[in-house]
């Protein structure tokens, strides 16, 4: 399965240009700030912002670069954030160079150590090969976790991080079940959280879901919960440390900054605005249509099926359809008469045939959600039947994938904006899901029911969806997970290159001046005349760090990439932006 996944992310994994953070992700890693505050003695500025360097060199760009300067990179371009995961990546980029594909294969390489801990996890744990190998499956064609393979972006190793902590903890309850303790596996514990949540913050909600199962399963075990505490205790102590004198000291005035941004936007369209991109005023209208995919979206057999359904006497109709569908199962669980149990298929068949015209909208996508309806019924009655199966497991991930989804709605409201309702904040839970999906196709195979190996062979059919969204992502597509799509390879990558072959003493490199973003303008602290230096930046980031080559910044040019050849006076064009066509 590991050797499956790897071979569905490699396709393409180098071909299209870094997006959006995956920029601000190769210059923290290089310990370079966006815009430079991390090298004040090169990029002067004025105080309205302008830029006061006249020249700048490769070689002076690189050379006062220092690990504090690393230090501040992540507090100014990412918050403070992902500390684990920019570590992690400076020693992969030292292994294996800063192209496109190699720092995208770290994200590959978590996602495939993931799919091996899903699997172990399932057989240690769960105690079923089988369960494992199903949610390996799922893991290795989830759609998310392919595009974000393709990303360098912290979301592939906080997934890691947080499902292994996962696995410790569950370790340690089945020690504590025989009365069994273990240090190093509390220590082992402690250090996951403490790396995972300096990974991504929003991994603290599910250890926070993590805890909450502790305070509903082991209140009156006071020794388990105890050592628990303790380990929290210590865990957050050095968190505390983090966020006073470590790279995470600005965080919450960063948050409280950006979150003005967020409301300055909303308040700027109407108080009811509906979309300004991605950004959107926290009305229920709003939350819910951002809330419903990130929910489905967590299982794939209901993977981008939101948009479907329509109309509540549909759903009504439907409601019926799975209690029909779900009594037919019932009657059929071990049947052992092989006419009978067809006979039940044919039931549940004729039950669909008869429900078909009587839905209005997409029919079959309804007749779907019934079985899919049935599906989950039969999970959770599953989890009522067993609620102590393998130290209450599945009572744990029912709070692990909703308990998130919960405070982020709260957050949400209180902000004011769905900043933060984002997949990719919720990806967290993923491996979890992974294992839900997994136990429920267990238990329809078990019954013995020919009516629900029927079920498991149309959730098979579905997944010829997710084939079709995981090919659109791997060709560049597909905007579910990129917001954008039809990339051309790295275009800094291109220029440094060309600049590189045509150089000759005493040229000079004319960068454009990127321009504004579409947040700047609701940034009260952004200055009219603020001259961008980002396409310097990147590009000097693909040049030879010795370089002598000379270099300015146009303010009146936002697009072109120039050469001025003191040879024959005249500019050369090296590459043309057009705006944000190949600003990605």
């Amino acid at each position: 399965m590991i050797v499956f996944a790897c071979l569905i992310r490699s396709i393409n994994i180098g071909k299209f240009g870094l997006y959006g953070d995956e920029k601000y992700s190769l210059m923290v890693v290089n310990g370079v700030s966006a815009e430079g505050a991390t090298q004040p003695e090169i990029f002067k500025r004025n105080a309205e912002g302008g830029l006061q360097t006249k020249y700048f060199t490769p070689k002076q760009f690189w050379e006062s670069l220092t690990f504090s300067d690393f230090d501040e990179a992540i507090i100014r371009t990412d918050n403070g954030n992902s500390s684990t995961y920019y570590s992690l990546l400076f020693v992969w980029k030292s292994m294996f160079g800063q192209s496109d594909g190699a720092l995208r294969w770290m994200g590959v390489f978590f996602d495939c150590l993931t799919i091996l801990l899903i699997y172990l996890f399932c057989k240690n744990i769960l105690n079923s090969a089988i369960i494992g190998l199903l949610a390996s499956f799922f893991a290795a064609i989830e759609p998310f976790l392919i595009a974000y393979s393709h990303q360098v972006r912290n979301y592939p190793v906080g997934i890691f991080l947080i499902f292994l902590s996962t696995f410790l903890f569950f370790k340690i309850l089945k020690n504590e079940a025989v009365h069994k303790y273990n240090f190093r596996l509390y220590f082992s514990y402690g250090l996951t959280v403490l790396l995972g949540i300096l990974c991504h913050y929003y991994v603290v909600l599910f250890i926070f879901s993590q805890f909450i199962f502790l305070i509903i399963r082991y209140l009156k075990n006071f020794i388990v919960l105890k050592r628990f505490v303790i380990t929290y205790l210590i865990t957050f102590s050095f968190l505390a440390l983090w966020f006073t004198i470590g790279s995470g000291r600005n965080t919450f005035q960063t948050f409280k900054e950006k979150d003005l941004i967020f409301l300055n936007m909303i308040k700027s369209e109407g108080k009811n605005a509906k979309e300004i991109s991605f950004i959107t005023a926290a009305n229920y209208d709003n939350i819910q249509s951002k809330i419903g995919p990130i929910f489905t979206d967590y299982f794939l057999f209901s993977n981008n099926i939101l948009s479907r359904y329509s109309g509540w006497v549909n759903l009504i109709f439907c409601l019926v359809l799975s209690s029909l569908l779900l009594l037919i199962l019932d009657i059929s669980k071990n049947c052992g008469r092989l006419k009978k149990n067809l006979s039940f298929l044919g039931f549940g068949i004729i039950a669909c045939g008869i429900f078909y015209p009587v839905f209005s909208l997409n029919p079959l996508y309804y007749i779907y959600l019934a079985i899919l309806i049935v599906f989950v019924f039969n999970l959770i009655r599953f989890y009522l039947q067993n609620r102590n199966w393998n130290n209450g497991y599945l009572e744990f991930s029912f709070i692990l994938i909703l308990l998130p989804i919960i405070i982020t709605i709260i957050t949400s409201v209180k902000s004011g904006h769905t900043a933060n309702i984002y997949q990719k904040y919720m990806s967290f839970g993923f491996p979890i899901a992974f294992i839900v999906m997994a136990i429920g196709i267990n238990e329809l195979l078990k019954s013995k029911s020919f009516l629900a190996y029927g079920f498991v062979i149309i959730f098979g059919i579905y997944l010829i969806n997710i084939y079709k969204i995981d090919t659109d992502i791997l060709l560049d597509k597909n905007s579910k997970y990129n917001i954008l799509e039809g990339r051309r390879s790295n275009p800094y990558i291109f220029i440094a290159d060309e600049l590189t072959k045509k150089y000759k003493s005493g040229d000079t490199i004319i960068f454009p001046n990127t321009g504004h973003t579409p947040f700047d303008q609701y940034d009260p602290q952004m200055r009219n005349d603020y001259v961008s230096i980002i396409d310097a930046q990147l590009t000097n980031i693909y040049l030879p760090k010795t370089a002598n080559f000379i270099q300015r910044v146009e303010p009146n040019e936002p697009n072109k990439v120039y050469l001025y050849q003191q040879a024959t006076q005249r500019k050369l064009l090296i590459f043309d932006f057009e705006n944000r066509k190949y600003r990605y």
